[in-house]
C-alpha cells in the first residue's frame, strides 16, 4: 500500500495533505498567518499533483485511483476544512462566523463529490470553481487588506461569494500552456509573499 507512495505525482498530494493538518494545528493553536501559509502549501502541492500525474510514465496500475481518491481527501483538508475554520477563526466564534464556515465546508465537499462523480458536458472544463481557488482567493482577500482579522462583512461576503462559484454550474477552462504557468506562478506567488509576511510578523 504505501509503495503507492513512490509515485511522484502521489508523494505531491501527500504532502498537500500534510500542509492541510499543518494548518489545522495552527488554527487550534490560533495562529493565523501561519495557518494560511500552510492552507496555501497545501494549494501549490494540489495545483502541481495533476500535471505529475499526467507527465509520469510507467506507473502503477493502482495509482491514477489511489491519487484520485487521496487528491479528494487532501482537498478536503486543505482547501475545504482549513480555509472555513480559518473564516470562523478570523471572525471570532460567533454564529454568524459558524454560518460562513458551515457554508463555505458544506459548498467545498458538495463541489468535490459532483466532480468525482459527475462528467462534465464540455471536456477540458469544470463544472463551478476548483475548491482550490477558496485558499488563493482567500489569501488575496488578507494580503490586500494586510491583516488576519477579516471584518464580518468581508468574511461573510467571501464565503458566499466561494460558495456559489463552487456550487454554480458554470463551466470553467481546465490551465494548460500559458494560462497554467501563470496560474502557477500566481498561486507561488501568494504562498511566498503569505510565508514572508507571516515570519516578518508583518500583520
Amino acid at each position: 500500500m504505501l509503495r503507492l507512495y513512490k509515485d511522484a505525482a502521489n508523494v505531491c498530494t501527500l504532502i498537500g495533505l500534510i500542509a492541510g493538518f499543518a494548518a489545522l494545528l495552527s488554527l487550534v493553536a490560533h495562529n493565523l498567518p501561519l495557518a494560511l501559509t500552510f492552507i496555501l502549501t497545501g494549494a501549490v502541492a494540489d495545483v502541481f499533483d495533476g500535471p505529475l500525474a499526467r507527465a509520469a510514465s510507467n506507473r502503477p496500475d493502482v495509482a491514477p485511483a489511489f491519487g484520485k481518491e487521496l487528491d479528494t481527501l487532501a482537498d478536503v483538508c486543505h482547501s475545504v476544512l482549513s480555509p472555513a475554520l480559518w473564516v470562523v477563526i478570523s471572525l471570532g466564534l460567533t454564529p454568524v462566523s459558524v454560518l460562513a464556515g458551515l457554508v463555505l465546508t458544506v459548498a467545498g465537499v458538495t463541489r468535490l463529490a459532483y466532480f468525482t462523480s459527475v462528467t462534465p458536458a464540455k471536456t477540458g472544463h469544470f463544472i463551478g470553481v476548483p475548491v482550490t481557488w477558496v485558499p488563493l482567493v482567500l489569501a488575496i482577500v488578507v494580503n490586500l487588506l494586510g491583516t488576519h482579522t477579516l471584518p464580518t462583512v468581508v468574511g461573510v461576503l467571501f464565503a458566499l461569494i466561494m460558495a456559489l462559484a463552487q456550487t454554480s454550474r458554470v463551466l470553467v477552462p481546465k490551465f494548460s500552456g500559458r494560462k497554467f504557468t501563470l496560474f502557477a506562478v500566481i498561486a507561488i506567488g501568494l504562498l511566498l509573499l503569505t510565508a514572508l509576511r507571516t515570519l516578518a510578523g508583518n500583520w
